[in-house]
């Protein structure tokens, strides 16, 4: 073991630490002067306190990790410094290729166990699979939440990311811990993945279809089916760019005079290449002599990991009184099976979609041409993952 701080070759030195005999107050003492150059009534400067003070000097250094060295005026600030390295983040930038990366540290760490986290500045974004080398200690796999090898273009040149070291590798983030800051997104748009931000779930809707319209000799169409939905999770770095594009919900089955038409198709919904969900069918219109409604099913569902439902077809039922029929349009598809309650009898309408990406319910009618209902919009729902 190197001496350091002490009395080295002296003449009365120890080699080995003479027993503390102080005894100490419940408060702290102070050292006094002399009350005159000639008195000796001032604090004597006993071997034990001496020793104390070199052995807590000592403690700082050897625990930090750090080469010690037997007549160094630097030993304690290095120690100190290692201990902030091995305590929090470090700044630097790197070097080396955009596989093969190295970065300095100053002080130079003795080992990577000294360090703990680091933040660097890619000076090129990296191509794929890369390694770190700090200090030339040696090459480091880098590896993306600890898991994987690091895909390309996670590390950004100019973008600061912070690495963890353990293990025997250098891990970026991705964990699925930490904060959580949900969003809803009902329009198109690019999402922008905020600072400390490594994953996102995602919930994503796409738009319900229309449902069909029945002409003035009366009938009962069928609602619209519902869009698709897709949850899951994705790895993303800060500053990544998601394109977004919301589902429209489809128009409605017109109705005029004598003709209607079927209802329109919702749109897609898309989360970037992460996930697409896709809109439902149109809901057929109500055609043909009084009294027919629309036979067999309605608009399709929408593709997704959960299918958007489908609508059932018009259907026609006796009034109370049993004497005359009325025509009620089917209601539209729900993305989680629950069709629209209440759907609208006799001449006045078709029961609205429910959001996010319902399908429109069809229209039902004895002699009044009247429109389906539009389907609703997708959506998009995030669930922005810090930590």
């Amino acid at each position: 073991m190197t001496d350091i701080f002490g009395p080295a070759d002296a003449a009365g030195a120890l080699v080995a630490r003479p027993v503390d005999g102080r005894a100490f107050p419940a408060g702290d003492t102070w050292f006094g002067d002399c009350s005159s150059p000639n008195a000796a009534d001032g604090t004597d400067i006993e071997a034990a306190w001496l020793n104390s003070i070199i052995a807590n000097l000592r403690a700082v250094v050897r625990t930090s990790g750090v080469v010690t060295e037997d007549n160094s005026d630097l030993m304690l600030l290095r120690g100190v410094q290692h201990l902030i390295q091995s305590a929090g983040p470090i700044y630097t930038a790197t070097a080396g290729t955009a596989s093969a990366y190295t970065a300095t540290l100053a002080p130079a760490p003795p080992t990577y166990a000294a360090v703990r986290s680091v933040i660097i500045v890619p000076h090129v974004s990296n191509t794929g699979a890369a390694t770190i080398n700090f200090n030339g200690l040696g090459a480091l796999p880098l590896t993306f939440g600890g898991v994987t090898a690091l895909p390309a273009g996670i590390l950004l040149a100019g973008v600061p990311t912070t690495i963890m070291i353990s293990g025997g590798a250098a891990h970026i983030g991705g964990g699925r811990g930490g904060r959580v800051v949900m969003r809803w997104l009902t329009a198109s748009t690019t999402w922008i993945a905020p600072d400390g931000c490594w994953s996102v779930g995602y919930g994503i809707w796409a738009g319900g279809a229309g449902g069909g319209g029945v002409a003035s000799s009366g009938g009962a169409a069928s609602g619209g089916g519902a869009g698709g939905f897709v949850p899951g999770i994705a790895d993303v770095v800060p500053g990544q760019a998601v394109p977004v594009t919301v589902g429209a919900g489809g128009a409605y089955g017109n109705a005029s005079g004598g003709t209607s038409s079927d209802g329109g198709n919702g749109g897609a919904t898309s989360f970037g290449s992460f996930a697409t969900a896709y809109g439902g069918t149109g809901g057929k219109a109500a055609s043909g002599s009084f009294g027919a409604p629309v036979a067999g099913g309605g608009g399709v569902g929408g593709i997704g990991v959960i299918p958007g439902r489908s609508a059932g077809g018009g259907m026609s039922v006796r009034d109370s009184a049993g004497s005359g029929i009325r025509y009620i349009g089917s209601p539209g598809g729900s993305a989680f099976g629950g069709a629209p309650i209440g759907q609208i009898t006799g001449t006045t309408g078709a029961h609205d979609a429910g959001f996010p990406g319902g399908g429109g319910g069809g229209a039902g009618s004895n002699s009044t041409a009247i429109i389906g209902a539009p389907g609703a919009p997708g959506l998009v729902w995030l669930w922005e993952m810090y930590g």
